[in-house]
């Protein structure tokens, strides 16, 4: 292990977790090396924990979380693929380099957007998030997640269309209440009327038509089309 790097600083360091994402050599699996010295009270080192969590499965538990055709790479801080979870866009196998590609570069530049657009060699543009491993930024890992722009955008027009539709739908219910609603006071107020010409023929001029339901009428002056004068 002396010529690992997470080793070689867990041997001189003092009560600190070093980290380094590389590949097993037993397994071939890629890995988060973990590595703890355990020291002496006169610091002199006792022995060295170590710990490897499976990049592997990391990302295939994300992969299963995310829907869509989509791309997730973890690479480390020298631009080698650790895990490719791929679609049908991205063809660089575990172990490869991609140091000099446009996308790593955008990873690797301080103070960056968290949000890039890349250009695949079939000519479609992905968008990708790029982020540093959040628990432990020392650990030099690069998380990436790119999605098709072409994807994206037609979720955002059929979130789009199916939110229009509720819309549409909700405005023409209101629309039909609202309708309802009139023609009942209409055909209510017409019979009132129809109910008051009957009474006016029979030679009751004093016959009105009662105020309209929101108000309310003078105390012991109601007065129906059923309602009997002499």
């Amino acid at each position: 292990l002396r010529d690992r790097q997470y080793f070689r600083d867990a041997l001189v360091a003092n009560g600190v977790v070093t980290l380094e994402p590389v590949f097993g050599r037993l397994t071939g699996t890629s890995v988060l090396q973990i590595a703890y010295p355990v020291r002496t009270e006169s610091s002199a080192l006792k022995f060295i924990l170590l710990a490897s969590f499976n990049l592997r499965k990391f990302a295939e538990f994300h992969d299963k979380r995310l829907s869509g055709d989509k791309e997730i790479l973890l690479v480390d801080r020298k631009g080698m693929v650790l895990v490719a979870r791929s679609g049908e866009a991205w063809t660089e196998p575990d172990g490869a380099s991609i140091a000099n590609s446009d996308l790593f570069r955008f990873a690797a530049t301080p103070n960056r957007e968290h949000i890039h657009e890349v250009t695949d060699r079939n000519g479609r543009t992905q968008v990708w998030a790029v982020a540093r491993s959040p628990s432990n930024r020392d650990a030099g890992l690069y998380i990436m997640v790119g999605l098709s722009k072409d994807g994206l955008v037609a979720a955002a027009n059929r979130r789009l269309f199916e939110d229009m539709a509720m819309l549409a739908v909700a405005s023409l219910l209101l629309l039909a209440g609202v309708w309802v609603l009139a023609t009942l006071g209409l055909i209510r107020h017409g019979g009132l009327m129809a109910a008051m010409a009957v009474i006016l023929a029979r030679g009751n001029i004093n016959a009105r038509i009662p105020a309209p339901p929101r108000s309310l009428p003078p105390r012991g002056r109601s007065w129906s089309p059923r309602s009997r004068h002499p």
